[in-house]
């Protein structure tokens, strides 16, 4: 391979318009492919980690309108389960919140507020409260239990800490609606989520929301946390596998499939359009090397009157094109990993807090990407230099020098 790699140095030339263009747009689609993924992926485990500020990693309901029934004895069981990191009963309802200056219907969580950090972060986003702000406080005289607002619904309602609320609850039994219970409770406090559509939601404690939504001793459900997020799924299979069919085990996936369904999509056009960038330079590289076949003709046709065969000649070109392909990823695969680390250290790129939750963009850099991004666009400029390295090898010596 030495002389072959002779040659194709002798025959590299970058300041040639043809060969700079490849390696340009190499260069271009490979660091925005890197960066762009990495993008996405900052994106998608921010929205994952505002999920998780409210919701959980697996849920299991039953299909018993009453609730879960037994559902201590079930949480003992899944929290035996292979990759069960946290479990906490709920129950959430459809509700009516009045004041005095309004109504406002609205979704109400029960929750055991001493289980529940065990599942989300529901506790580290809830503001201006006491410690015991959902303490089953109604067997005290004279004290009303309290209630956690979304920051949205207490404002829209004109609601401050202390003031009393009428929560009108509604549950069916058997497909018919009995009576509504209502209750009065005291605004303990509010808790703020990034995602909006948590912001009509209201939390009581567990108690409360079984008297208010005539569930006895049962609940909706139970909320699960995985031990690790990337065997979500291999965790509800375990649970599915431990309850019966009256059970429904979803993930938070299967909660909010249109959401990630669409962030997929989004993730592969975005790899789609980013990597014609790099196609677009591959055929920069055959034209280049069409030319430069055109060009070195002569000489092509005194290597194989001197012995070099085919195969010789065919690796020159491939080799040339190699070259220029590799100048291109190596530089295009350096520079998109740098820019990413640069902006999940030092956070250079902002963004506007009036129009986005958050005030810089989110990067995650993950290797298996920036190893896929490396041989996709690898394969791709290989199979680029394969037919103009063919044609030159197809050269007959005495026509190539014929007219020299």
């Amino acid at each position: 391979m030495k002389f072959e790699i002779s040659v194709a140095k002798r025959y590299l030339g970058l300041k040639k318009t043809g060969n700079l263009i490849s390696v340009i747009g190499i260069f271009l689609g490979v660091s925005c492919l890197i960066i762009s993924l990495s993008v996405l992926n900052g994106f998608g485990n921010l929205v994952k980690d505002m999920f998780l500020d409210f919701d959980s990693h697996i849920r299991v309901t039953t299909n018993n309108v009453a609730g879960m029934e037994n559902w201590k004895e079930i949480e003992k069981k899944i929290r035996g389960i292979e990759g069960v990191a946290g479990v906490s009963p709920f129950i959430l309802g459809k509700g009516m919140l009045t004041s005095e200056y309004g109504e406002r219907g609205t979704f109400i969580k029960g929750i055991d507020i001493k289980k529940i950090e065990e599942v989300n972060k529901i506790r580290e986003n809830i503001v201006y409260s006491s410690e015991h702000y959902l303490e089953d406080k109604s067997k005290r005289d004279g004290v009303l239990p309290g209630i956690i607002l979304a920051r949205m619904l207490a404002d829209n309602l004109f609601l401050g800490l202390g003031d009393t609320v009428m929560v009108m609850g509604s549950r069916t039994k058997g497909g018919i609606y009995s009576m509504p219970e209502i209750m009065k409770f005291r605004v303990e406090g509010y808790f703020s989520i990034k995602l909006t559509q948590y912001d009509n939601y209201a939390l009581i404690s567990l108690s409360d929301a079984q008297r208010l939504f005539l569930f006895g001793e049962n609940v909706s459900g139970l909320e699960i946390k995985s031990v690790n997020q990337n065997y979500i799924d291999r965790t509800a299979v375990n649970i599915r596998k431990s309850l019966s069919e009256n059970f429904i085990v979803k993930t938070w996936y299967d909660l909010h499939k249109t959401l990630f369904s669409s962030m997929k999509i989004e993730r592969l056009a975005a790899n789609i359009v980013l990597s014609l960038i790099i196609l677009v330079a591959a055929f920069n590289i055959i034209s280049s090397l069409i030319m430069l076949v055109m060009e070195k003709k002569r000489e092509i046709g005194i290597l194989k009157s001197m012995g070099a065969t085919s195969r010789k000649i065919m690796n020159i070109f491939v080799l040339e094109g190699g070259i220029i392909a590799s100048i291109g990823i190596i530089t295009g695969t350096l520079v998109g990993f740098i820019l990413c680390w640069l902006q999940v250290e030092y956070r250079y790129f902002p963004l506007p807090t009036d129009t986005y939750v958050i005030d810089y963009l989110p990067v995650d850099i993950r290797l298996m990407d920036i190893i896929s991004v490396f041989f996709i666009a690898v394969l791709i400029c290989f199979f680029s230099t394969l037919y103009p390295a063919w044609k030159a090898a197809q050269l007959n010596p005495v026509e190539a020098i014929r007219y020299e």
